[in-house]
């Protein structure tokens, strides 16, 4: 009888020592899984970004890059550049991920994309005032804009925050 006792307080004790392992690899999964995921990925459905320069875009996620987000909001959609974005509240569930090419698409195919359909387009960049603009040509790294005054201005895409697009 002591040694049935015996046996299965060691059983017992061995079982606990299994549960602990177990629970510690659990823990350093989810951990190197957390560790593995980019911000990015948490994007779908409806979002809340804070973008710098003190300012909000709220609406359904279209698109998402590694340079921009395309955000569907009242009437318009507004562009993010992904740098900027400060904060995030996400409602919906993870978005697919981008293919290549999605992936890939940034400022210049937003404002040949804007040029093209010869849409006026509200540029921001940081907490300067917003520009009115059309887009008149897209370079490397910059944008240049014709104001509805005619005046020319070149805007480098590393000063952007965000761009307001009709839909």
């Amino acid at each position: 009888m002591r040694w049935d006792r015996l046996f299965a307080d060691l059983e017992a004790g061995s079982d606990e020592v299994a549960a602990e392992e177990r629970d510690t690899l659990v823990a350093e999964l989810t951990d190197e899984d957390w560790g593995a995921t980019a911000w990015l990925r948490l994007l779908g459905g409806r979002v809340v970004l804070e973008v710098e320069g003190d300012h909000r875009v709220e609406g359904a996620l279209r698109s998402r890059g590694a340079e921009v987000l395309r955000i569907a909001s009242a009437g318009h959609d507004v562009v993010v550049a992904v740098r900027r974005v400060v904060a995030v509240t996400a409602t919906g569930p993870r978005a697919v991920a981008p293919g290549r090419v999605a992936s890939r698409l940034g400022w210049r195919h937003v404002f040949r994309q804007a040029r093209d359909e010869g849409e006026e387009v509200e540029v921001r960049r940081g907490t300067e005032r917003p520009l009115q603009v059309s887009v008149d040509v897209v370079g490397q790294d910059f944008v240049r804009v014709r104001a509805a005054s005619g005046a020319l201005t070149v805007v480098p895409f590393a000063a952007l925050t965000a761009v307001r697009l009709p839909h």
